[in-house]
């Protein structure tokens, strides 16, 4: 069966790729690595790091090259391999950071944004291996770069392993306590302020003058009482407060996508969620 495209739809792909900047978000290689498995740590990394390297030697060429063949950008190139608590059950060893180490080392050496695998599968109950790299999670994350980690701790039919998510409680905050990001600073940004574009600020101002440039704590759940604003506000200068311009921003920062956000404020810095559910009745 023959299939015409006609010209109005390549304008349309155009347009998307140009205007609504269509991406595939992410292409990712998946590598067993049970055949890694060894007693020795130094004969496992070697392993892994041979194997990853050997397999993923052109998954970035080739995303390259159809990205330059299709015309539109590939976001991501990423590896996914084995939970690492599996391949490295047999390791004597206590400490799993080397691995990570490992992984970190392949992922850069093949050019891929990030490797995913140092992981444990806890929804039926821990093994040692489990537990050695559960534990080891909060010195992998910090010193590697490229390293995903998870820990699956629940399942349909398994039910939660209710011991998995105490300890990963406590993981997750000695991983925040060492981590060098500062409370409300973004990985990659060099402080805890996301500019606007200055191009548009002053646009908008040269339209209308009655904007008022401010600095808005954007936070992860809603700002309702007094005592949370004002200290957004002795903290880091805020004057408004929300839940979706540092979103917005990052989005279009890594995106290359200049931003403004004009927000009109229905409560003050020194209101709380009450004075806002006023406002929003007056406007009915």
């Amino acid at each position: 069966m023959s299939y015409l495209i006609n010209s109005d739809e390549i304008l349309q792909t155009i347009n998307m790729i140009d205007q609504q900047h269509l991406d595939v978000r992410t292409v990712t290689m998946g590598i067993s690595l049970l055949d890694c498995a060894d007693t020795g740590t130094d004969a496992c990394c070697r392993k892994i790091y041979d194997k990853i390297c050997r397999k993923a030697e052109k998954l970035v060429p080739v995303c390259e090259q159809i990205e330059g063949e299709l015309g539109i950008p590939i976001v991501n190139k990423r590896i996914s391999v084995t939970p690492i608590s599996l391949v490295a059950a047999s390791c004597d060893t206590e400490d799993y950071v080397p691995l990570a180490d490992t992984l970190d080392m392949a992922a850069k050496t093949v050019g891929v944004n990030f490797i995913g695998g140092f992981s444990a599968l806890c929804h039926k109950g821990f093994t040692e291996s489990d537990m050695k790299l559960i534990k080891s999670i909060p010195r992998a994350l910090t010193q590697t770069e490229l390293v995903c980690s998870s820990v699956n701790v629940a399942s349909t039919r398994a039910g939660i392993n209710m011991d998995a998510v105490a300890l990963l409680g406590k993981i997750i905050k000695e991983t925040s306590g060492i981590d060098p990001v500062l409370p409300a600073q973004y990985p990659g940004y060099p402080d805890v302020y996301l500019p606007a574009d200055e191009s548009l600020v002053r646009k908008a101002l040269a339209i209308c003058p009655e904007l008022k440039p401010v600095v808005c704590a954007s936070a992860d759940k809603f700002v309702g009482t007094p005592e949370a604003k004002a200290k957004l506000h002795r903290l880091y200068g805020a004057e408004i407060c929300e839940m979706e311009s540092a979103a917005v921003l990052l989005t279009c920062r890594r995106n290359e996508v200049p931003c403004l956000i004009i927000k009109a404020v229905a409560d003050g810095l020194t209101g709380g969620g009450q004075e806002y559910y006023e406002v929003l009745q007056e406007c009915y």
